[in-house]
């Protein structure tokens, strides 16, 4: 991998001038909320991902390290590092919206340490290009983990650097095999792969779309695709992999689900939104926004199939994050959202459901 930023090529963030050569950088914060930090410039290729290595040595415990991706859009957090000791600390990173610097800052905010970062070896590689077939097992590996399966030219993600995860609590075993685990989340994807319309020049957005699987399955069928997820390091992988596929009508964004109306200036001809729903708060808020992005849309969740109130259940041994919506709950959720077809795809028993919903434009 060819180096491309030594610290001699490094620019404070206040002030903005150039720093002389030096072997090391300090970051220093004498008060509790502020922040002191360094502004690393390249021109980037904006396609291309990078690896960036350093050594960091704080003076005290508790001591927070934030890498920053400041774009023309939003300032994006690339990595977090609480430090309590001297270490070498690496991270992945891909440009967006333009951003041709990254920023590495010390804060005192919230109950984070005050006192001093001192920064030594830093350098960053270019991950491109790929020199043979192993070159691009390394680096498969080095983006992991993944919890897509997505075949890169003969590789599979999951086989090189998987989770745990999806995780398969007791309930869901006789319908989740261990290939299934595998491949993951190729099963789901065949519960609603027939029932797509042609998909050739459709405009498509994938919400939460991780590593981008789907997006890359739908543009492979002709679609031009956005996918947003909230995880810069899944948009990363995704961004890695469009660039070894070679899958030209698909981007990739950083976008909350919260913020997607804002956000997304557009109507899509199909929206998915995939295994969301059960990890959120308030789903029927996700409902609704969703709904407002276009007209034809499929929803899939774990849901309690065998219960016929109208209900959110709480149960943190499948979810710890949101509630596991009923069949009866989900329906009326779509209803109240404009949707006038609901179509259950799934089998009545199976308990990641999956639903075709559309709104009656007569």
């Amino acid at each position: 991998m060819q180096q491309i930023i030594s610290l001699e090529q490094s620019y404070e963030l206040r002030p903005d001038t150039k720093v002389e050569s030096k072997s090391e950088f300090v970051l220093q914060v004498k008060e509790k909320n502020l922040w002191d930090g360094i502004q690393l410039v390249y021109q980037f290729n904006q396609d291309d991902v990078y690896f960036t290595e350093l050594e960091v040595i704080p003076n005290s415990e508790n001591v927070l390290l934030e890498i920053i991706l400041p774009t023309e859009k939003k300032e994006i957090r690339i990595k977090s590092f609480v430090l309590d000791s001297p270490k070498k600390i690496q991270f992945i990173f891909s440009p967006m919206y333009n951003a041709n610097s990254i920023s590495l800052r010390m804060s005192s905010y919230s109950n984070y340490s005050t006192g001093k970062i001192v920064i030594k070896e830093l350098k960053t590689s270019d991950l491109f290009p790929i020199l043979d077939h192993d070159d691009l097992i390394k680096k498969t590996k080095l983006l992991g983990p993944w919890f897509h399966q997505i075949n890169l030219d003969g590789i599979k993600t999951r086989l090189v650097n998987s989770t745990n995860s999806p995780s398969r609590p007791e309930g869901f075993t006789e319908y989740f095999t261990e290939q299934d685990f595998i491949d993951n989340p190729i099963w789901i994807w065949s519960k609603f792969e027939d029932f797509l319309p042609e998909l050739k020049g459709l405009n498509v957005l994938d919400v939460a779309c991780n590593a981008g699987f789907y997006s890359f399955e739908l543009a492979k069928k002709g679609a031009n695709v956005i996918g947003i997820d909230n995880s810069y390091e899944d948009i990363v992988r995704a961004k890695f992999a469009k660039k070894i596929m070679g899958i030209k009508n698909v981007n990739f964004e950083i976008v909350n689900v919260d913020d997607v109306n804002e956000e997304l200036n557009q109507k899509f001809d199909l929206v998915l939104c995939l295994g969301l729903l059960y990890h959120v708060e308030d789903p029927k808020s996700v409902i609704n926004k969703i709904a407002n992005l276009g007209d034809s849309v499929i929803f899939e969740t774990i849901a309690n199939v065998n219960s016929q109130e109208e209900e959110l259940i709480n149960n943190r041994s499948i979810t710890s994050d949101g509630y596991v919506p009923t069949v009866p709950w989900l329906k009326n959720a779509f209803k109240e959202a404009g949707f006038t077809e609901i179509t259950q795809i799934t089998n009545p028993d199976f308990p990641r459901v999956v639903f075709k919903c559309r709104k009656n434009l007569a």
